[in-house]
């Protein structure tokens, strides 16, 4: 018998079909930078859009342009102490990784994608600060350069990658409106393939 598998997306249902004609992937088109599943079995993809007050509007990941007036006023009152906290792990964020530890070290990979580069560019998101804007587009950068965001038996699908692309993709949207387009574009090409990555 066949059974069917089902992926629940908030109010919305998609079936996959059956599991007995789903086949696992080598990985190795992951790591080639081939954007196509192994042998097209692995999903029947759909293109899935975005709910229409969220489409083409950015910041949306965690707050939205409208919430930011409000954070802005709260980092100078009720949150000040965790606007302070911010301040005092901002001199750590301001610097793109040289030497990449994250490619082998998840606890640098978390390091760096999930606090130091949403530390440099929330900070410009609620203080206008210039210097956070270039650090945070030449953190951008060096990821977008950087061929591989983990090394080794999980090659950009471990945990590390992971995390790298949490800072990426929060950082991408909180800037949006700022970026270069042509470098934006880059960077939103990089997310799409490591993303695909993950996965494939």
């Amino acid at each position: 018998d066949e059974m069917l598998v089902s992926m629940l997306v908030e109010d919305m249902l998609a079936d996959f079909g059956s599991l007995s004609n789903v086949t696992g992937g080598s990985g190795q088109n992951a790591n080639t930078g081939n954007t196509t599943a192994p042998n097209n079995q692995i999903l029947r993809e759909a293109y899935v859009d975005l709910v229409p007050a969220l489409k083409d509007k950015h910041p949306r990941l965690l707050f939205s342009a409208n919430d930011v007036a409000a954070m802005k006023k709260n980092s100078e009152g009720p949150a000040k102490p965790f606007f302070d906290m911010l301040m005092t792990y901002l001199p750590a964020s301001k610097a793109a990784p040289k030497e990449r530890k994250y490619q082998t070290d998840a606890t640098d990979g978390q390091r760096q994608g999930m606090w130091r580069l949403p530390t440099v560019a929330l900070h410009y998101v609620l203080t206008g600060d210039k210097k956070s804007f270039d650090a945070t587009v030449e953190f951008l950068r060096s990821l977008v350069e950087t061929e591989d965001w983990e090394t080794g038996a999980e090659r950009n699908s471990g945990m590390s990658a992971a995390n790298v692309m949490i800072g990426a993709a929060l950082a991408y949207d909180w800037l949006y409106n700022d970026l270069d387009p042509a470098f934006r574009e880059q960077v939103r090409k990089k997310l799409w393939l490591q993303a695909r990555r993950q996965y494939y």
